[in-house]
């Protein structure tokens, strides 16, 4: 993939990307992700602003 096949392709995935305006103490620059995935019926958003995640390991 060429960089704009590949720009493309991230926006067709992701929907918003906050980040902070300075870098954090332990290095965390990004906020949260919200992500277009027409395969989840609610809203997913990926925060890092917190300890409360939920992790899933799936095999395909």
């Amino acid at each position: 993939m060429n960089e704009a096949e590949k720009r493309e392709f991230l926006s067709q995935l992701v929907d918003n990307v906050q980040i902070y305006e300075e870098r954090k103490e332990n290095g965390q620059w990004l906020k949260s992700i919200e992500f277009k995935l027409p395969i989840i019926e609610k809203e997913f958003t990926l925060s890092l602003d917190n300890d409360a995640q939920n992790e899933t390991v799936c095999l395909l």
